[in-house]
């Protein structure tokens, strides 16, 4: 069974933090893996899943991440009309838009790319990707 892992930004030191989702009331904390699941207040905005991917470069993919390569003007999100993760394009006149609905492309060809996709940062810290 996978791991599933999250990630967010912590809100005092602006730092991405890596662990497991600890839900307590209408708060959300990480147990952080690598600080001996030390728990910290973190931006639900930034809050994003692992996909189980990864990139070329060996680091995983998480909801949020912009794509690059034969990917460019795209990014991972959870399309709640197809109930899993997607690809989204970037929309240019019209809302983003995700690739599956559109009957483009599905995540099981995303996944057969797994090692060769091209992260190219996300759309909390690089807003001109979203352009």
């Amino acid at each position: 069974m996978r791991e599933i892992k999250f990630r967010a930004k912590e809100l005092a030191t602006n730092e991405w933090v890596i662990g497991s989702l600890n839900p307590q009331g209408n708060e959300i904390s990480l147990a952080v893996f690598f600080a001996n699941l030390q728990v910290g207040r973190f931006d639900i905005k930034t809050l994003g899943q692992c996909t189980g991917l990864k990139d070329k470069a060996g680091v995983e993919i998480y909801e949020g991440d912009c794509l690059g390569g034969m990917w460019d003007h795209t990014y991972i999100a959870y399309c709640d009309k197809c109930k899993s993760f997607e690809v989204i394009i970037i929309g240019r006149d019209k809302p983003d838009e995700c690739l599956c609905c559109s009957g483009d492309v599905m995540w099981q060809e995303l996944v057969e790319e797994d090692g060769k996709i091209e992260v190219i940062g996300n759309i909390y810290e690089n807003k001109e990707l979203l352009k």
